[in-house]
């Protein structure tokens, strides 16, 4: 046999081969994409729904936290207080006002501060003292991005309100600034009218300690906020 017509067989067994491999390592990529992709779509979907449980279990304990300062200024109705601060002559005839709001803060490490503040009327109460109301919105308290004409529109809101995650400034308690939430609901007596409304004061590291850590892992973003946006 001539030495050509051997390289010319080796040429075409190597020609052939060469075609079987690449035949042999199409499936192999098809199926490597396959499963890769598959594994991709399957971990998306594990950490969606890894997302969506751990949203809804911090949904749940703000929930219930609210519920708490509902039921906090239903049980306030229920003990008259807001005939108490109509009758009262004197911040000094407030001091059982103060006492209420104190035990609600105090059985509740989750609010910092509760302020009550009446429709009618001189003075606010907090869970430690007694301000005048006009002292309290120009100089005592402050919320970022709220002007004291918004924070009275507010309060005159007859449905719970939110004042979202931003720097607060309270007085009463602290030359501090701090980043809170302040949740605002409505007192509505028995005869259905806005007899006043009542704060309830919120550390963002309060709300944080409800977050997951598996949540914050993801690196989600936290919005709490009313039905008004």
């Amino acid at each position: 046999m001539k030495v050509g017509n051997i390289f010319s067989n080796i040429r075409h067994h190597t020609k052939l081969l060469a075609s079987y491999l690449v035949l042999a390592l199409i499936p192999m990529v098809v199926i490597t994409v396959f499963y890769s992709t598959s594994f991709i779509d399957r971990f998306r979907r594990e950490v969606f729904q890894t997302i969506e449980m751990e949203a809804v279990s911090f949904a749940r304990d703000i929930d219930t936290q609210m519920e708490y300062m509902r039921n906090s200024v239903i049980q306030l109705v229920l003990q008259n207080t807001m005939t108490d601060i109509r009758n009262a002559d004197s911040p000094i005839d407030l001091m059982p006002v103060i006492s209420r709001l104190s035990i609600f803060k105090s059985a509740n490490p989750f609010i910092e501060e509760i302020i009550l503040i009446p429709a009618d009327g001189e003075f606010a109460v907090t869970s430690t003292t007694t301000i005048s109301k006009d002292f309290l919105f120009s100089r005592i308290l402050t919320i970022e991005g709220i002007s004291r004409d918004e924070l009275r529109t507010l309060l005159d809101y007859p449905a719970s309100r939110i004042i979202g995650m931003r720097s607060v400034t309270n007085l009463a308690l602290s030359s501090t600034e701090e980043n809170a939430i302040v949740f605002i609901h409505p007192i509505i007596t028995d005869y259905q009218s806005h007899a006043g409304s009542m704060l309830f004061f919120v550390r963002s590291s309060s709300i944080m300690n409800l977050v997951s850590d598996r949540l914050l892992s993801y690196g989600t973003s936290i919005v709490i906020e009313d039905m008004g946006g």
